[in-house]
């Protein structure tokens, strides 16, 4: 009967460290707002984050399309239909578990302008 009472509450602290363990509450948010170049090569919005639980790419503008891909080592491309997605006005992109790209993520403008994308990324601490 000892040990039946050891098991159980061996396993209720496991599962009490598991539940703390994949809290949100131990996970941090940054927010910040990123210049898009419109020319030239593509810009790094978020680096490469091993501790990335989701992230969030928001345009804002009513008018100018933003052009997001990912690029994990070497310069950074220019970014075209074949390398990228396109945000287009006034849209967001949200990405977490279990689709989660840890990679760094890069964006340009798809117009003449230079574009501000503001993202927020949650991490572990």
């Amino acid at each position: 009967m000892y040990n039946y009472f050891k098991l159980i509450l061996g396993v209720v602290c496991l599962v009490m460290a598991l539940f703390w363990a994949q809290s949100p509450v131990l996970a941090q948010s940054t927010a910040k707002g990123i210049t898009c170049p419109a020319t030239g090569t593509s810009i790094e919005v978020l680096p490469a984050n091993g501790s990335r639980l989701s992230a969030v790419l928001v345009n804002d503008l009513p008018t100018n399309s933003i052009r997001f891909g990912g690029n994990n080592v070497g310069t950074l491309p220019v970014l075209n239909d074949t390398n990228s997605i396109i945000l287009l006005p006034g849209a967001a992109y949200g990405f977490n578990l279990p689709g989660l790209y840890y990679g760094r993520i890069i964006c340009m403008s798809t117009t003449a302008t230079p574009i501000i994308v503001h993202i927020t990324e949650t991490t572990y601490p």
